[in-house]
C-alpha cells in the first residue's frame, strides 16, 4: 500500500505534467535522456498511465527487452492495475532471416501473440528491437481475417 501511494505521487510531479503538456501539444515522438537504466521501466509505466494510450518502446536487441520487461510489468501494474499480459514484446527473429536457418518457435509464437494483442488493442506497452521494425510484415487484418 505504501509503495502504491509513493508511486502515485510521482504522477503529480510538475516535470512529468509539463512533459505530458508537451506531448499533448502535437509532438508524436519523445526521446528521454539522462535517465538511469533502473528508472526506465518506471518512466515507461508513468508515461503510459499519463498518456492513456499504447506506447512503443524501441530497444537495441532482444536481450534489452528481457531486462526491461519484468520491472516494467511491475510498475505498470502499480500504476494501472493491469496484469503482465498488457506489456508485450515483438522480438527480432533469431537467427536472422537471411541465415538459412528456421526461426526459433518460441520467438515466432511471441511475435504472433504480440500482433494478436495489438490487433485487439490489448497492449499498453510494446517492446520491440529496432531489428523487428526493419522486417516486412503481412497485413495483419488480411491475415487474421483468414482464420476461421
Amino acid at each position: 500500500m505504501f509503495t502504491h501511494r509513493l508511486l502515485t505521487r510521482l504522477l503529480e510531479d510538475p516535470q512529468l505534467v509539463s512533459l505530458l503538456d508537451h506531448l499533448r501539444s502535437g509532438q508524436q515522438h519523445l526521446t528521454l535522456s539522462g535517465i538511469t537504466p533502473s528508472a526506465i521501466p518506471a518512466y515507461l509505466a508513468i508515461l503510459q498511465r499519463l498518456l492513456e494510450r499504447p506506447l512503443l518502446c524501441v530497444c537495441s536487441n532482444n536481450q534489452a527487452i528481457e531486462k526491461l520487461r519484468p520491472p516494467t510489468v511491475f510498475f505498470h501494474r502499480q500504476f494501472s492495475g493491469r496484469g503482465p499480459s498488457s506489456v508485450a514484446a515483438f522480438p527480432a527473429i533469431e537467427p536472422g532471416p537471411y541465415s538459412g536457418l528456421s526461426p526459433h518457435p518460441e520467438i515466432q509464437a511471441e511475435r504472433a501473440v504480440a500482433l494478436w494483442k495489438v490487433l485487439h488493442s490489448e497492449v499498453d506497452l510494446l517492446f520491440c528491437p529496432l531489428e523487428s521494425l526493419r522486417g516486412r510484415l503481412p497485413d495483419i487484418e488480411t491475415e487474421f481475417s483468414k482464420v476461421p
